[in-house]
């Protein structure tokens, strides 16, 4: 095909994504600075709230004797009828 295409494979390895952090580095593993504890906190927190909430729009939702699935929960709130007056 063309002449010096062993070299030109070679000079590849210099384009590649993790050349330089082989070079630089030694490894391509970048360290990160999350904390695992802290990310299990906040997920443990994300997943009672929304626990908490759910339990919320049941307990307005059997207070109304309205199915959530079918019918609008917070139908009586300010911001929901704003919303609808928007629409």
């Amino acid at each position: 095909m063309f002449h010096g295409f062993e070299a030109e494979s070679n000079a590849d390895e210099y384009h590649h994504p993790h050349y330089l952090c082989r070079r630089l580095h030694g490894s391509c593993h970048p360290a990160t600075a999350a904390d695992p504890t802290a990310q299990g906190v906040i997920a443990i927190v994300a997943l009672v709230v929304n626990v908490v909430i759910l339990v919320a729009i049941i307990k307005r939702a059997k207070a109304q004797k309205k199915n959530p699935y079918k019918q609008e929960v917070f139908t009586d709130q300010k911001d929901f009828q704003e919303a609808m007056a928007r629409a």
